[in-house]
């Protein structure tokens, strides 16, 4: 028999308290609250990948240090979520933006003789661009785009070679791409699967035979998505309140929260931790997961067991899965799925700011510059601090004209370039800071002794960002079928390997819609799809 919904006063496992987790416990818990949850987190925190530390500077200030994702795309309909989440838990004044105009939407690239190549954004700097090798063949691809025949086979392809076909070369996904998807997914477009990293634009050529014809032939959608109209369903929202500020979000490209992004993670535990049907254990990690007559057991490495759970949420990577499920086949495909390991090194430097030509979001290495060193991309974090303006209330905006007095920047290093023996020496701290040194007084045009004042920190993200290889999809849909059958679909999967992204927006969307499904609510409100 088919488990639909989750029977009355049911006990429900949370596997993972990173966003996934906190989001999805929390949701389920607003639905049901007669249902007791319980949230495991391997580690000392939660939150998973979004990790905003706090450093006190010699003034004694609170410098935030973000190490991991900081902002959000106000586009993403996930961001709509988020963000109305906090604002009914009362936390609004947080939320912040950055319009289109200021400098932090500034994107730039590394091009191959060391120097800063801004993305276009004006028509100066459009000509200045294509005279960069970088712009190789980008004008004449997408020209020449709506002439070029579409694919009819639908498997899957790299997205190199999804951009190659459509560009008509390989110079635009070697260059620009390339470098955006390093940005993303710390991984190379070779091996990124199309049908998963450029799904809108692989759709668009199924669908219309070209990006450009699908751009001219898209017709204007006004209304709120579906997953939202069923969260305004479920919630009793008010339609046009959410409409209002969906169309808020969709004029701005950047959202973040002031204080960093962990404030959100640190928010829906907050708020779950006052709900008497739901427990949070952090340093819990299950090293075992028995299923019986439709009962659960888990069991710790610390020997800790607990059983009689009726369904349970898993949101950690496909490898950590494969160590906890019981089928050895299941596990076995489990652990075809990989992660990207990314070194993050947060740097501040008092009463200087080094990065006054190159004033922008920060800058990301393409796969065709040399790059010996591993650098993945750089965020100029105190230009982005600077230029956030509070979203929600018109006063007390910063004055973008006041001189930024401090540089604050987080070098990306690794994910595909690491291999398990670069590990060692790459994320020991003293060889990797003197190597961004010279990589960055060089990137700059900076002297080496400009960081002589700096304080830095290295912090390794083991495993943090899944590998969408080539065929993902059809892995996805195997395994996601394989586990809901060993289960008697008496589970749900999340997290960044089983959302429609890797995004916090599309795992927090994810986190909803799974909690729905599962919760009485699907069976009283005419689901949207």
């Amino acid at each position: 028999m088919k488990f639909n919904v989750l029977p009355k006063n049911s006990k429900v496992l949370v596997i993972g308290g990173g966003i996934s987790g906190l989001s999805y416990s929390y949701y389920l818990a607003k639905l049901r609250p007669d249902v007791g949850i319980t949230l495991l987190e391997a580690s000392k925190r939660c939150g998973g990948y979004i990790n905003s530390s706090v450093y006190k500077n010699n003034s004694r200030q609170n410098i935030v240090l973000e190490k991991g994702p900081r902002t959000l795309r106000g586009v993403s309909d996930g961001t709509l979520l988020i963000v109305d989440t906090l604002r009914q838990l009362g936390n609004q004044d947080i939320v912040q933006y950055i319009d289109k105009e200021s400098d932090a939407n500034k994107k730039y690239l590394l091009a191959a003789n060391n120097q800063l190549l801004q993305v276009p954004n004006s028509l100066s700097t459009f000509f200045k661009f294509l005279k960069n090798p970088l712009s190789k063949g980008f004008l004449t691809g997408i020209l020449g785009e709506y002439l070029r025949p579409s694919r009819k086979d639908i498997s899957d392809e790299s997205a190199f070679e999804f951009f190659s076909r459509r560009f008509g070369n390989k110079h635009v996904p070697g260059n620009i791409l390339s470098a955006i998807y390093h940005g993303i997914y710390a991984d190379d477009i070779k091996k990124l699967s199309a049908q998963r990293v450029a799904r809108v634009m692989y759709d668009m050529e199924r669908e219309h035979g070209s990006l450009i014809k699908a751009v001219f032939r898209k017709n204007k959608t006004e209304g709120l998505h579906p997953d939202l109209v069923n969260y305004m369903k479920a919630f009793n929202l008010d339609e046009n309140d959410l409409m209002a500020l969906s169309k808020k979000l969709k004029k701005v490209p950047i959202i973040g929260l002031k204080g960093g992004l962990q404030l959100f993670p640190s928010i829906l535990r907050n708020a779950l931790q006052q709900l008497p049907n739901v427990q949070i254990h952090i340093n819990k990690r299950v090293s075992r997961l028995l299923y019986s007559e439709g009962k659960f057991e888990y069991t710790t490495v610390d020997g800790i067991k607990e059983s009689d759970f009726d369904f349970t949420r898993f949101n950690i990577n496909p490898s950590e899965m494969s160590e906890i499920v019981a089928d050895p086949s299941i596990s076995k495909g489990l652990e075809l799925v990989k992660s990207n390991t990314i070194i993050l090194v947060n740097i501040y430097i008092p009463n200087k700011d080094i990065i006054k030509p190159y004033h922008g979001f920060g800058y990301l290495v393409p796969l065709t510059t040399p790059n010996p060193d591993m650098l993945l991309g750089v965020i100029f974090d105190s230009v982005i601090e600077h230029n956030f303006k509070p979203l929600f209330s018109i006063g007390n905006a910063p004055d973008n004209n006041n001189i930024i007095s401090n540089t604050k920047l987080t070098a990306m290093v690794g994910g595909h370039h690491l291999s398990d023996s670069d590990l060692p020496g790459m994320s020991n701290s003293t060889f990797i800071t003197n190597k961004l040194k010279q990589l960055l007084s060089s990137h700059l045009n900076v002297h080496e002794s400009t960081f002589n004042d700096a304080y830095w920190e290295v912090t390794v993200v083991d495993n943090c960002l899944p590998k969408f290889h080539v065929g993902y999809n059809t892995w996805l849909n195997n395994t996601s079928s394989s586990i809901k059958q060993l289960y008697e679909d008496r589970v749900s999967l999340g997290g960044m390997a089983f959302s429609a992204g890797p995004g916090v927006p599309d795992v927090v969307m994810n986190a909803f819609t799974e909690a729905l499904h599962i919760s009485k609510q699907s069976t009283q409100l005419k689901i949207e799809s």
